[in-house]
């Protein structure tokens, strides 16, 4: 079902089906099921690169049709000094892979948490991901930071960013673009179409759709999620605010959870795919 909605590209995530498959694989499992799209591990790729040539990582998606939209970013903040050096001396040859294939989206995520003061976790969260923005920016790699918003994650001793508008301001302060805007957690966060609608489209640098339980938004935990359509966020509201903006790249199905670890990774991708297309056509129906 191509061209569902507008220009978005319905893309798969790895944690919804074939993680842990390597790239060619993963390629071929989406390309099954349908998706146009792909999150990739650039540090994978780089690694392909090296070991056999930037030609044959190439085939790999264009055989598959599919198109490696997002990666993770290759910098890590969140552990000791010595490894957030390593990393950040490592990662422009990564970037640079994944430039090569055509993957121009770079996305984090945020823990709500903390053991130090907000203060104190914003200074920190400054320092370690400015110059990984900088990275990225050189080589033309947009760069979104993701807010992680459900309760049941923020259990301190202090909260951190939870929220759009903080995770719009740190964007800001450390050069990036922009968010990755998740469905779970802009339900989570208590969010409206009227908070997608005042972002500009380059400030959402990539999309994570999935669907929430039958629970109060309060007791949703973060691991539990359904396939788009099985829950109870508005994602049709959702889509629609994002089309009205302009957004025209990604939309990754994100899910966790017992049901789906169930069946194969080809059950998986396929289901995973036909829910969100099932959305896609609501949301279109819905603006006519």
């Amino acid at each position: 079902m191509d061209n569902v909605w507008y220009a978005m590209i319905p893309t798969l995530n790895p944690a919804t089906a074939g993680a842990g498959l390597p790239l060619h694989e993963f390629a071929a499992l989406a390309g099954k099921a349908g998706f146009k799209g792909i999150e990739i591990n650039a540090g994978e790729v780089a690694d392909l690169i090296r070991r056999t040539s930037l030609d044959n990582v190439k085939s790999i998606f264009a055989s598959n049709n599919v198109l490696p939209t997002a990666f993770g970013l290759p910098v890590e903040f969140r552990r000791d000094e010595q490894t957030w050096n390593d990393t950040l001396r490592a990662a422009p040859e990564i970037i640079h892979a994944a430039v090569a294939v055509g993957c121009l989206r770079c996305v984090t995520w945020i823990m709500p948490r903390s053991e130090q003061s907000f203060d104190d976790t914003w200074r920190f969260h400054v320092v370690h991901l400015k110059p990984a923005a900088a990275l990225l920016k050189e080589q033309g790699v947009a760069f979104g930071v993701e807010f992680v918003a459900p309760r049941t994650m923020r259990t301190g001793p202090y909260d951190f960013i939870w929220n759009l508008d903080q995770a719009i301001h740190l964007a800001e302060e450390i050069g990036a673009d922009g968010v990755l805007l998740d469905s779970f957690h802009w339900f989570c966060a208590g969010l409206g179409t009227e908070d997608i609608e005042r972002l500009r489209p380059e400030q959402v640098v990539h999309v994570h759709i999935n669907d929430a339980p039958n629970l109060p938004r309060d007791e949703q935990m973060d691991h539990l999620r359904l396939l788009p359509g099985d829950g109870i966020i508005d994602l049709c509201g959702f889509l629609s605010a994002l089309e009205k903006i302009g957004y025209d790249g990604p939309v990754a199905v994100e899910v966790f959870g017992a049901e789906l670890d169930k069946l194969s990774p080809e059950d998986a991708a396929a289901r995973a795919y036909e829910a969100l297309t099932a959305v896609m056509q609501q949301a279109l129906k819905s603006t006519i």
